[in-house]
């Protein structure tokens, strides 16, 4: 007599504390009914904004922290570096409604191992997870493409030219000296924020360090040779 067959248990659990932080209730159920017949989920209970995403990820202690990438009033690309240290080992899986190549790009050099569109399907989900956590990256099928020319253009155009109006600004402080707490007070962001800058800025320049970014600066015109002495000055006169 032929055995029955099993029924279809679908995959097996993943021994996992899953931490998601998504401020809209409809996809956050979702969420939580895909991701809890995998693994240990938790939902942030009030994430909306910075303080709340870093609170919440500090007391979870997740494996994973599966992030909204559209947070009101949130600069989600610079929460990245606090969430690392709010939870430094979890991996981050960030999602959004809509992923431009270059924002995909923002997220995975600020730290983020996958990048998923709201409305990828359970099976796409649970790879990004898994390929995280094996040390991998993912991006959504659907902007992969685009993700990967974005990076082939900006292979070819990457350099002091492509500094953003803000970048030049921070990298004018960078030349003087000035710590991310220092231009952040001055420039009126947080500290995590200038780091982000800082970071994309070596990147562009493919600059090892700050002092080589200093020097490409000033040899490309990007930051001009008399803005040292002028800020040093003031600093001195400002000081008591």
């Amino acid at each position: 007599m032929e055995k029955a067959r099993e029924p279809d248990q679908g995959p097996p659990a993943l021994a996992l504390r899953i931490l998601v932080v998504e401020h809209e209730e409809l996809i956050r159920a979702g969420l939580d009914a895909t991701l809890s017949g995998w693994a240990d989920v938790s939902l942030a209970e009030n994430p909306l904004g910075a303080e709340a995403a870093i609170d919440a990820a500090r007391s979870a202690r997740p494996d994973v922290l599966l992030l909204d990438a559209d947070l009101p009033e949130t600069d989600c690309v610079a929460l990245m570096s606090q969430l690392h240290e709010a939870s430094p080992s979890a991996v981050l899986v960030v999602m959004s409604s809509a992923a431009p190549a270059q924002r995909v790009l923002d997220f995975m050099a600020a730290g983020a191992s996958a990048f998923l569109l709201k409305a990828t399907d359970a099976d796409q989900l649970r790879a990004a997870i898994e390929r995280s956590l094996a040390g991998a990256t993912f991006v959504s099928s659907e902007v992969a493409g685009e993700v990967v020319q974005a990076l082939s253009r900006s292979h070819s155009t990457d350099g002091p030219e492509s500094l953003t109006a803000r970048e030049r600004e921070v990298l004018a402080e960078v030349a003087r000296g000035r710590s991310n707490r220092e231009i952040g007070r001055d420039l009126e962001v947080a500290a995590s924020t200038v780091k982000v800058h800082v970071e994309r800025i070596l990147r562009k320049l493919g600059a090892a360090n700050r002092v080589e970014a200093t020097t490409l600066g000033l040899q490309s015109g990007v930051i001009a040779a008399d803005v040292l002495e002028p800020a040093s000055r003031a600093d001195q006169g400002g000081a008591s």
